[in-house]
């Protein structure tokens, strides 16, 4: 197994911390994070547990507190889990779901199953695509830069299922990593969408950012003609979304997906920018439509996979859609 080294880490957190003049005015989490050397998100655990506490004994609950020089923290540990999510947190059984579709010597692609993380997040989480990998293939421990993230160059997230290439040697992690930042890898995507699409094809091309809720976000953009627009104009990077119409119902659309670009959450923050979100998405749906949304899983899966092996062939790996959504898709009218 990977080894976690970020619970390993967090049993040896000192219980005082004095901000210093060079962190004063920084953010709770980050100030935490940077001096006990571990993730915001495993900060964040102590923080959300009230295992972070100042000099008058007041508990700290959120990570944007403003820190001043001189204050002490003290942090405590983590209260132990109870019996039944240690056991929840350890459960291997979705490895059985995971799909093989070509082994090499130099790479192999998986269909990863819905549910299950890539890689772990904080220090909590045994059970990931990562961990299986290095389980099924020891020699991926050492290939690529982030010893968490062993011969990962790309990711899914947990809700969305689909096609993933895993390096094996350090030779192919490399070659991937360069075809993905020259955008020479193509992902393709289905996505089952809210309401009908009216055009048969276009790209979206909104800006994406990181609010302030942590959520991406992203709007249409805006052409400034009048002074008073100038606040909406959305900040972020560029992203780019194209898609193509497969099939319409009554109150949901089929599209099928291509990223040129490769930021987070990319489908489901643009779909929700242009007025249809993915059909399942609790995180990217308008209020009402959460109401009305009875899909038994987020209906986004990366379908297909494009990228050259290093010998220079095209490896092209493509998979129908997942039952789980084509059964709820069957259940919609036309």
């Amino acid at each position: 197994m990977v080894q976690d080294h970020l619970g390993a880490h967090m049993n040896k957190l000192k219980t005082t911390y004095t901000v210093d003049a060079d962190h004063a005015g920084k953010r709770l989490d980050t100030f935490l994070a940077e001096v006990t050397e571990t993730s915001r998100t495993a900060v964040l655990r102590l923080i959300k547990a009230d295992c972070v506490e100042d000099e008058t004994n007041k508990i700290l609950t959120k990570g944007g507190v403003m820190l001043k020089e001189g204050m002490k923290l003290t942090v405590h540990p983590l209260p132990p889990e109870p019996e039944e999510m240690i056991e929840k947190r350890e459960d291997t059984s979705i490895y059985g779901d995971i799909k093989i579709l070509a082994d090499t010597a130099d790479y192999v692609v998986v269909h990863k199953p819905y549910g299950l993380l890539v890689h772990p997040s904080n220090e909590m989480q045994k059970v990931t695509l990562v961990d299986w990998a290095v389980q099924q293939y020891p020699e991926v421990a050492t290939v690529g830069e982030d010893a968490m993230r062993p011969g990962i160059v790309h990711r899914l997230d947990r809700e969305t299922t689909g096609v993933m290439v895993i390096a094996k040697t350090q030779a192919m992690f490399d070659s991937l990593k360069e075809q993905f930042a020259k955008r020479e890898v193509k992902k393709y995507y289905y996505a089952l969408v809210h309401g009908q699409v009216e055009k048969e094809h276009d790209i979206i091309d909104f800006l994406i950012n990181r609010g302030v809720s942590g959520k991406m976000v992203s709007r249409p953009n805006l052409q400034v003609e009048r002074l008073s627009d100038v606040r909406k104009i959305q900040k972020g990077k560029k992203a780019l979304t194209e898609f193509w119409v497969q099939k319409r119902f009554h109150h949901y659309t089929l599209v099928k997906v291509q990223i040129h670009t490769g930021r987070t959450h990319q489908i489901r923050v643009h779909f929700f920018a242009y007025n249809h979100p993915v059909v399942g998405d609790s995180l990217y749906m308008q209020q009402q439509m959460k109401r009305k949304d009875h899909a038994p899983r987020m209906c986004l899966q990366a379908c297909e996979l494009l990228f050259t092996d290093l010998f220079g062939e095209i490896v092209h790996i493509q998979v129908d859609l997942d039952k789980s959504i084509s059964d709820y898709v069957e259940t919609l009218t036309a």
